[in-house]
């Protein structure tokens, strides 16, 4: 695809893609990859795979390392807003003309290699974190795990969440299914932080066999809370955690900036208020587990304000969804 002068026409272009267009396998991405960083070194990246808590992972991970002084570049996905939203370093969304930039060189070494609208934003978030020489890179895996494109990029650390049904159609129709699929994030010899209450032994057997060293959720409370992440799962929050401890020496952080972290962590659209009159809340639940996680916040809810209160649900989801 050629270069383009505006993120408009770069939107323009990357629509016409269709962004409900999914291609899972790593040789295409790989291959651009490949010529897109040629010899260079990215810094260390911790990948985050799973159902639901993905995304309060990577907040989590990016207030704990912003207040310990790094400079943090997070890639995730879907974005409500603008498209900018998924690029982000230090809380800070990417610039027009640095997208531009980073699409255009992902653009000049693709050659005649077919790309998805996924596989564009994820070549260019880590083009551009290379170039702005982030100390650390939390990748959000966007479907899956094995042959998501994030996976072309080795993580210093693996983080694999919460394992529900959910993208039944390309995963399999089982958790065991699926956390084959979202173990594939795993690396030899590397950390693999398993943050599941529900473990399943598919994950457990993967971690083996590729050789990755395995933590598992056990229960520990020893966590603090996240009050900017109300009802936040334990697991979720030990799996953030574990994932700061098994973090290379370069990436040290202590206790007081971890709870620091954990105590400004925030994320738009996880049972967000609007407006207090009328009481208005928006949440991205689109699968049984978050719905099943956002009745428990409606109740809990309506019992602090008025146990007479009743709710008016406005929802949307694709098809594919139970």
């Amino acid at each position: 695809m050629s270069v383009a002068t505006t993120l408009a026409e770069w939107e323009q272009r990357l629509n016409s893609l269709d962004p409900t267009h999914i291609e899972l396998g790593l040789s295409r991405v790989a291959a651009v990859k490949q010529r897109l960083f040629a010899e260079s070194q990215l810094p260390p990246i911790v990948t985050v795979a799973g159902t639901n808590g993905k995304g309060s992972t990577v907040a989590l991970l990016q207030a704990c390392l912003q207040a310990a002084d790094y400079r943090v570049g997070c890639y995730t996905s879907p974005h409500l807003v603008r498209l900018n939203e998924r690029i982000v370093i230090n809380q800070k969304m990417i610039n027009d003309a640095d997208f531009v930039a980073a699409l255009n060189a992902v653009a000049a070494a693709q050659e005649d290699t077919f790309l998805t609208y996924f596989e564009y934003l994820t070549l260019a978030a880590v083009w551009h974190f290379s170039q702005q020489r982030v100390d650390a890179i939390l990748l959000e895996v966007g479907l899956g795990g094995r042959l998501d494109a994030v996976n072309v990029f080795d993580p210093a650390v693996a983080v694999v969440t919460h394992i529900g049904i959910d993208h039944v159609d390309w995963l399999g129709d089982n958790r065991e299914k699926i956390g084959f699929e979202k173990a594939g994030i795993f690396r030899h010899g590397r950390p693999a932080i398993y943050a599941d209450p529900d473990p399943v032994q598919s994950v457990r057997q993967h971690a083996k066999e590729c050789g990755a060293v395995l933590q598992q959720y056990a229960g520990q409370q020893n966590v603090p809370d996240t009050p900017q992440l109300a009802g936040l799962p334990a697991s979720t929050r030990w799996g953030a955690w574990a994932a700061l401890d098994a973090l290379p020496d370069v990436l040290a952080t202590r206790t007081q900036q971890r709870e620091l972290g954990f105590a400004n962590a925030a994320i738009a659209g996880r049972f967000q208020t609007l407006s207090t009159q009328p009481l208005v809340a928006v949440d991205v639940a689109h699968n049984p587990d978050s719905a099943a996680l956002l009745a428990q916040k409606l109740r809990e809810r309506a019992t602090a304000d008025d146990q007479s209160l009743q709710w008016v649900a406005v929802f949307a989801a694709y098809a594919d969804k139970a």
